[in-house]
């Protein structure tokens, strides 16, 4: 049976699947699993990352070298969007809000596995922000 695309090992180049969006696999190592992929959606402010992958050292090296190709460090990253909550999706958010300061925007029933735990930002928030981003541009 062939190999399913998500069991591959993680490639080490970005692919730009899109204008301004790119593609990075980053390395995990979980049962029936090789790599998971991250979305860097580029704009005017730096760019916001889809699901940055598992929390630790080797993931967040991967992601170094893979904003690197792009011309980008983490104090570029200005959002995180995570899809949901398996922790090889959302598990480096927490760096970037370290790092970087970046929001993390999430459906808000999700939280970081702690009950008291609540997203940063709203996709509502996020509305509200670009609108207020268009008014300032618009000024």
């Amino acid at each position: 049976m062939a190999q399913r695309q998500e069991q591959e090992d993680a490639r080490t180049d970005v692919t730009e699947v899109a204008p301004n969006i790119l593609r990075m696999q980053l390395p995990i190592s979980m049962p029936g699993l090789g790599h998971v992929n991250c979305y860097a959606l580029i704009d005017d402010e730096g760019a916001a990352l889809v699901d940055p992958g598992l929390p630790g050292s080797s993931t967040w090296k991967a992601l170094q070298d893979r904003l690197a190709q792009a011309g980008l460090r983490a104090k570029h990253v200005h959002t995180i969007v995570v899809t949901h909550s398996h922790p090889d999706h959302f598990g480096g958010a927490v760096r970037f809000v370290r790092e970087s300061g970046a929001k993390v925007v999430a459906h808000r029933n999700f939280r970081f596995g702690l009950p008291q735990s609540k997203p940063e930002v709203s996709v509502e928030d996020l509305e509200a922000h670009a609108a207020e981003i268009e008014d300032r541009r618009a000024a």
